[in-house]
Formats: structure tokens, C-alpha cells, sequence
């Protein structure tokens, strides 16, 4: 965290780091991406899955899809989208009141919702940025918010299993 102090320059005084109690608690958006390589010419961002935490527990969950599908009831809340740029406004939306934003692989999926529309999740209307684009460093940003990349995580900290797909670390993880 950092105190803004204008008495003296340069104006920024770093008070101390984030505890891991403050970073879980903090509201954050949980988000994935699908572009079914298969189905669509172009391809195209055919859904978009969220999730917002709130001090560590779940608070909501939604779907945002351009198709047709059946969810479990109460599992998910539904959105239709009439268009790719309608998913990606929905999906800023979901983003919009979360302190941090959490993406597996967040250099592909935070620019391709930036690239197919207006995903302002940054604060000031702000979109996510590249802010390191070396491979090993690459990281995004937004301005105002902690994006956190899952999968850079999962590289270093699961680096023994055999790959780091989301469906592998959360077998990992949660079915052991």
C-alpha cells in the first residue's frame, strides 16, 4: 500500500507490502475465456465465465455466452449476448466493483476481450495493458487493479506435474 503524502516530495511514501490475509480478502473477479477454434470463421470469444469473491467466500457466479446452453440450476447466473462486444461490456461489468481481477493465463485472455471490444476494467474506464511484454516476465496491468495470472503461478509453484492445464492444477488441487 502506499500514503500520498503532498507536504513533502516525492509525494508517494510506500507504507508496507499486502499481507496474503488482505490479498484474500479483498473483493476480486475470477474470469475465463473461450474461443472455440473449431465452430466459428473468424474465430471469436463465443463465452465468458466470472466469478466474484468477496472476504474468501463466492458471492456470484455468471456466464456470459453468443450461443444457447443449459446450465445446472442456481450453478450459474445466465447472460445472453446478442454480440461478441455485448459479451465483452458484460464482462467489464462483471469486473467493474472488484479490487482485483484473476485470470488462468491473463496475457491471453485480458487482451482478447480488449482486442474484440471496450473491456474497461481499469479504473478511469482504463483497459488492461501489457506492462512487461519479455516471455518469462510478461505480466498486465490495469490501472488501479491487481490482476494476478494463475498460470504463471502454477508454472512456478506446480512446475513437477506433468502440464500446467487449468483442468490439471485443479485436479491437483482440489480431487486429490
Amino acid at each position: 500500500t502506499a500514503q500520498l503524502n503532498l507536504r513533502s516530495l516525492p509525494g508517494f511514501e510506500k507504507k508496507r507490502a499486502m499481507t496474503p490475509e488482505e490479498f484474500f480478502n479483498m473483493p476480486r473477479t475470477f474470469g475465463d475465456i473461450e474461443i472455440p477454434l473449431f465452430k466459428t470463421q473468424p474465430t471469436a470469444i463465443t463465452w465468458a465465465g466470472w466469478a466474484k469473491w468477496e472476504n474468501n467466500k463466492p458471492v456470484s457466479r455468471t456466464v456470459i455466452t453468443t450461443n444457447d446452453f443449459r446450465a445446472q440450476k442456481n450453478a450459474y447466473r445466465k447472460q445472453h449476448a446478442k454480440t461478441v462486444g455485448d459479451l465483452v461490456k458484460k464482462s467489464a461489468e462483471c469486473c467493474k466493483n472488484a479490487a482485483g481481477v484473476v485470470f488462468y493465463n491473463a496475457p491471453f485472455d485480458a487482451i482478447k476481450l480488449r482486442e474484440a471490444g471496450d473491456f474497461e476494467i481499469g479504473l478511469r474506464e482504463t483497459e488492461p495493458v501489457h506492462e512487461v511484454s519479455i516471455p518469462f516476465y510478461k505480466r498486465i496491468g490495469a490501472y488501479g487493479k491487481q490482476v494476478t495470472d494463475l498460470l504463471r503461478w502454477a508454472k512456478i509453484a506446480l512446475a513437477y506435474l506433468p502440464n500446467q492445464k487449468l483442468e490439471t492444477v485443479y485436479q491437483h488441487l482440489f480431487e486429490k
